[in-house]
């Protein structure tokens, strides 16, 4: 062990790196309360060290469990008569040889925290409890016939906020990350809890190897493009691996149509290899993971945040223009489109509209005459899953 504890008045908040279930072992020597999974306190054994810790539990199947969880570690970390409160920011187990994103919570209060880092000295075999390694028991029984395992504990002085860290729960946690990295001389990555869910998923695309770019999926940059939370996405990855059915991380053009079969599905109104074309970025006449899952994900968004929205908006129009080759949407065609989606306002009504979009009266709707449309008649919604979802 390398430094000390910080006393209940330095820091009313520990957090740590999370690699395996055996540096959860040292919380208990620690006497600070732990937040875990609700899962953990039914484990023999090592529930019944949890539950002696008064610790707070979080369900991850209740949509109210974080929020509720959220407000426990303010109210404890106010509260000195608690126990300290110990945390892992990550929310999950990693190799060890990076830091992922850092969830808010042990950070909203606003109270200093003390960084503790673990590193597992072992060139056997890597700790990690990870999806892509070996299961619990395997890992265990690994640990067993070690001859001996080290575990080193290094506690960093306790780190106070500033005003600004205070008010900004997300600065404060990437500030006390870096921190860490630094110490620990590892990289920091945009990953998430979120992002580690989504992986399992896309580990079940293909028995074949997969690139890491194909495969590798980071909600947060994903949010930055289209606004998706982690259940969309695993829909979506779940939907991809319905249609490859030959498990090699790509689907085809006849593939992809089978999203758009069925026993209750209709002809698409709009052409459904132009679209796949259009999320085809590499021209390879495949789509891999991350091609599929955007493109759907962009096409069904229907965020109100200006940047997604403009790409949704371009989306939208090159999938209703086609590859037709004119610049642009025939106006007959359009209308034709919008009445199919809209056809409580009647074919005049929508005639009229688009007439009225084309300034320069060639007969062709382009993309800024498209646009102007929409934001004219907001009651025409050419983006998002209600749109689409009549044309397909």
């Amino acid at each position: 062990v390398y430094g000390r504890q910080a006393s209940n008045d330095d820091a009313r908040i520990l957090i740590g790196n999370h690699v395996s279930f055996i540096e959860t072992f040292y919380i208990g020597l620690m006497g600070a309360s732990p937040v875990s999974k609700k899962e953990n306190a039914s484990i023999p054994l090592f529930g019944a060290l949890t539950s002696a810790l008064q610790p707070i539990l979080v369900d991850r199947a209740d949509p109210n469990s974080r929020k509720n969880v959220a407000k426990t570690i303010v109210d404890r970390a106010k509260d000195r008569s608690w126990n300290q409160v110990v945390l892992f920011p990550e929310g999950t187990t990693t190799t060890g040889k990076a830091l992922i994103q850092f969830k808010v919570g042990a950070f909203a209060p606003g109270e200093p925290v003390q960084p503790v880092c673990f590193f597992f000295n072992n060139n056997a075999f890597n700790f990690g409890m990870t999806s892509a390694g070996p299961s619990l028991p395997a890992l265990a029984l690994r640990v067993l016939c070690q001859i001996n395992n080290n575990m080193s504990v290094h506690f960093l002085p306790a780190y106070r906020p500033s005003a600004e860290e205070k008010s900004d729960p997300k600065l404060y946690a990437k500030n006390v990350r870096r921190v860490m990295a630094e110490y620990m001389k590892v990289p920091t990555t945009e990953h998430s809890y979120d992002d580690v869910c989504l992986q399992i998923e896309a580990m079940k695309v293909a028995r074949a190897e997969l690139s890491a770019d194909a495969s590798d999926i980071e909600l947060k940059s994903l949010r930055k493009i289209v606004e998706i939370d982690k259940d969309g996405a695993k829909e979506l990855v779940k939907a991809f691996i319905r249609m490859d059915m030959n498990r090699s991380g790509r689907l085809d053009l006849a593939q992809f149509k089978k999203l758009f079969e069925g026993p209750f599905s209709r002809t698409p109104v709009v052409d459904v290899e132009h679209l796949f074309h259009l999320l085809d970025k590499d021209d390879v006449g495949t789509l891999n993971l991350k091609e599929f899952v955007l493109g759907l994900a962009l096409l069904n968004s229907d965020s109100a945040g200006e940047e997604t929205k403009n790409e949704a908006m371009k989306l939208s129009f090159h999938v209703l223009e086609g590859d037709k080759n004119t610049g642009g949407i025939d106006m007959n065609d359009l209308s034709t489109i919008l009445s199919t989606v809209y056809p409580e306002m009647g074919k005049e009504k929508v005639s009229r509209i688009v007439a009225e979009a084309d300034d320069d009266g060639d007969g062709i709707i382009s993309l800024d005459e498209f646009t102007a449309m929409a934001a004219k008649h907001p009651e025409l919604k050419l983006t998002g899953k209600s749109f689409w979802s009549k044309l397909f």
